[in-house]
């Protein structure tokens, strides 16, 4: 809700500046200027009811409406533009529900109909000094807004230096939930069915180490690829994150173990309806939860790592302790000395990756996804990670993308970058082509000699290899 809030107050605000503009007597680009604005106000309405447009789109809207209001100029043009705006920005994105979108477009119109009007009623040094007064806020806003941002730019910085132009490529999306779906063990996770047709596969999503959980950023460009794709969705929150409890202070070590959440997790989204198949898909702490289940020998389809990393035991410090705490929000008079039993027990990568080359079970083709802008002791120990993988295994570069999928948290807001969650809903929709493919096979070779069926498994491994 207070993302919904926070998006709908930000376009009053710029179509506000944008009917300042228009009709003050003002300078052509000052108008075309206004245009802009409007056109940015109709781009975070048509992103808060759910459209993952780029930005440009809303700059090209702009300088067309901008241009042609030269021209005809007219309180309909005006209303058309508010509320077509929203439409066109808003269809252009994939899966877009229309019923959102036409709330968003009245409700731009209206705004519009009523800034216009009293606009109008300012004139002359009024009028000119709330334009003004709107590029003063708007130089006020762009320095608190990177304030907000800066602490987060570290890695995407990175993407900038190389393509300075990739902020057009960016998008908005509200941090929202799905169905809240309570596990046996006592966490939680979160059911989400796409908008548009639905395939036969199921995913779990594992969360990396931060405390929103399935709300953190880049857990909601994940969820928002595999609804792309077509996928029902289950997000799980890691017990003591989000709205999963953690263990209390005084629980046994093997209470704190993850494991079972997972295998929970697994079963949920089994029982939901139209679900054949199952994958797992985990991002930076959240591999090792994909570990976890895979070693279980759980029948799993396909597993994919995102950010997947080593931390040495002899890394471990006071810093990981405190988080340790913070993300699972226990007291600080938690015993540091428990904290690093936890950790040693359940969290530590080694172990499990050991735990799933012992275990025996059938091979889960696994895709190791890696970030061509990763944090340092990712990028570092990432072939040893991927070298203690057990087959069948291959590798995916995203090459622009930061570990964080290239996203910053702005508030109940994520900024994210649409080429990005593309590529990955591109990638998901290949892989359930796989699935689909790779059942066929299997049902082909129900009925044949063992030989023949030995060699349609090769087949269909050799397959995914490539």
């Amino acid at each position: 809700m207070m993302g919904t809030i926070l998006l709908a107050s930000t376009a009053v605000l710029l179509r506000s500046a944008s009917a300042a503009f228009r009709h003050a007597q003002v300078a052509a680009p000052l108008r075309v200027l206004g245009c802009l604005l409007g056109a940015g106000s109709a781009w975070i309405l048509a992103c808060g009811a759910d459209a993952w447009s780029p930005v440009w789109a809303a700059a090209a809207l702009g300088m067309i409406c901008g241009l042609l209001e030269l021209r005809f100029d007219s309180p309909m043009w005006r209303r058309a533009v508010d509320a077509g705006g929203v439409l066109l920005i808003g269809f252009a994105s994939p899966a877009t529900s229309p019923g959102p979108l036409l709330v968003a477009a009245v409700f731009l119109a209206a705004v519009g109909l009523a800034t216009d009007r009293l606009a109008a009623l300012l004139t002359g040094p009024a009028a000119r000094r709330i334009v003004w007064a709107s590029a003063g806020l708007a130089a006020v806003a762009v320095p608190v807004g990177w304030t907000q941002m800066k602490p987060e730019l570290n890695l995407l910085g990175q993407v900038f230096h190389e393509d300075p132009l990739a902020w057009l490529h960016f998008s908005l999306m509200r941090k929202t939930l799905g169905e809240r779906v309570d596990l046996e063990t006592g966490a939680v996770a979160w059911l989400e069915r796409p908008s548009g047709p639905q395939t036969s596969v199921g995913a779990v999503l594992f969360h990396g180490n931060t405390w929103e959980a399935s709300r953190q950023k880049s857990a909601c460009v994940l969820r928002r690829s595999l609804l792309g794709a077509g996928y029902v969705v289950l997000s799980v929150d890691h017990p003591g994150y989000g709205a999963s409890p953690a263990p209390g202070a005084d629980a046994s070590l093997e209470a704190w173990d993850p494991g079972p959440t997972g295998l929970a997790a697994i079963r949920a989204i089994r029982r939901v309806a139209g679900v054949q198949r199952v994958v797992v898909i985990g991002h930076s702490m959240g591999c090792g939860d994909v570990l976890r289940v895979l070693a279980q020998g759980e029948s799993i389809q396909a597993a994919i790592l995102f950010g997947a990393g080593l931390r040495p035991a002899a890394s471990w410090n006071d810093y990981w302790s405190e988080r340790f705490r913070r993300d699972r929000r226990l007291d600080d008079s938690f015993p540091a000395e428990r904290v690093r039993q936890i950790d040693a027990r359940w969290y530590r990568s080694e172990d499990m990756l050991a735990a799933l080359a012992s275990a025996r079970v059938p091979g889960t083709p696994l895709t190791f996804a890696q970030f061509g802008f990763e944090h340092r002791d990712n990028e570092r120990l990432r072939d040893v990670y991927y070298a203690m993988l057990p087959e069948p295994k291959r590798v995916w570069v995203l090459e622009n993308a930061t570990h964080y999928f290239n996203t910053l948290n702005l508030g109940e807001i994520v900024v994210g970058d649409t080429r990005v969650t593309a590529a990955i809903r591109d990638r998901l929709a290949d892989l359930h082509s796989e699935l689909k493919d790779r059942a066929v096979a299997v049902q082909a070779s129900v009925g044949v000699s063992d030989r023949d069926r030995l060699r349609t498994n090769r087949t269909v491994k050799e397959g995914f290899e490539k």
